[in-house]
């Protein structure tokens, strides 16, 4: 059996403290080293786990953007929500592979001309989760975005846009409605046309105006869909028969159709659709709405 080294002097006894110590020194280094760089269980194979920052950027789509490309945008005051992120100078980003939860609500108030606050959702609410994908796709200052695409989906009624015509015999209108609910529990209880000409000779500083009643519109009861037309027959009361006089309105009546509309879940809006002229050929325009409830 071989015989183990023992220090038999003082000098060898100090050297054999010395080289233990620097082993103990070299097993502590490699530790901190292993902490650092969150290596393998050897020492030949230190791995670093990379995590990248990507930034998230949501893209809400009106889904009747779909149906008339450029003309519906999100309206409302959207609030978005988006758990497991964290904010800088940039925006809001996570970590690849990360869990994020997005929430959405939507809602409008203002005062009518009544003074009567109205309070709408417009957009029915969004909570959804996502992974955060190791994306590639970068800004010119190499920043990583991620952008999720959700559809929001409409509560109240929209005006998409009028067809419009008009001779002095009246005019052909077909209003494109759209209607979350059910086209059928749709209605337009007033239906009118307002009408100025301006003075040329003045600057347009004075006018002459008028106002054409139409019929109420009903839809088809039977009607499934959620989109449809409402086509105005009259007759109009009030109607101009012929140009505005001399020197006034450059040849044509200006007019402006307004409508009420209300659905079967308790909406109603005024609809302004500017823009139109008296006569005029096969036009389309776009409207605006204002609710009232």
């Amino acid at each position: 059996m071989p015989r183990r080294h023992v220090a038999t002097t003082v000098l060898e006894e100090a050297a054999l403290e010395r080289d233990t110590s620097r082993r103990f020194v070299r097993l502590g280094e490699w530790v901190l080293l292993c902490s650092a760089l969150a290596c393998s269980g050897s020492p030949q194979g230190p791995t670093q786990v990379a995590r990248d920052t990507v930034y998230v950027d949501p893209d809400l789509v009106d889904t009747l953007a779909f149906l008339e490309a450029g003309e519906i945008l999100p309206m409302g005051a959207l609030t978005v929500v988006l758990d497991g992120t964290r904010r800088d100078a940039n925006g809001r980003w996570a970590y690849a592979g990360d869990t994020v939860i997005m929430r959405v609500t939507s809602s409008l108030s203002y005062r009518d001309p009544g003074d009567t606050l109205i309070s709408l959702s417009y957009y029915e609410p969004i909570t959804d989760t996502v992974i955060v994908p190791d994306t590639w796709a970068s800004t010119s200052n190499s920043l990583r975005w991620y952008h999720p695409r959700f559809f929001l989906h409409r509560l109240i009624p929209a005006v998409l846009g009028v067809r419009w015509a008009a001779d002095f015999s009246g005019p052909t209108v077909e209003v494109e409605i759209y209607a979350p609910h059910g086209f059928a529990g749709v209605t337009l209880p007033d239906v009118g046309v307002y009408l100025q000409a301006c003075n040329v000779s003045d600057s347009c500083t004075t006018y002459i105006t008028g106002f054409a009643d139409g019929s109420p519109w009903h839809p088809d009861s039977s009607a499934t869909r959620l989109q449809g037309s409402a086509d105005l027959t009259g007759p109009w009361v009030g109607w101009p028969r012929a140009l505005p006089p001399a020197g006034y309105g450059y040849g044509a009546w200006q007019a402006t159709l307004q409508l009420v509309l209300e659905d079967d879940q308790g909406h109603r809006a005024n609809v302004g659709c500017g823009g139109l002229l008296i006569p005029s050929p096969p036009v389309k325009l776009t409207c605006s709405l204002i609710f009232q409830r």
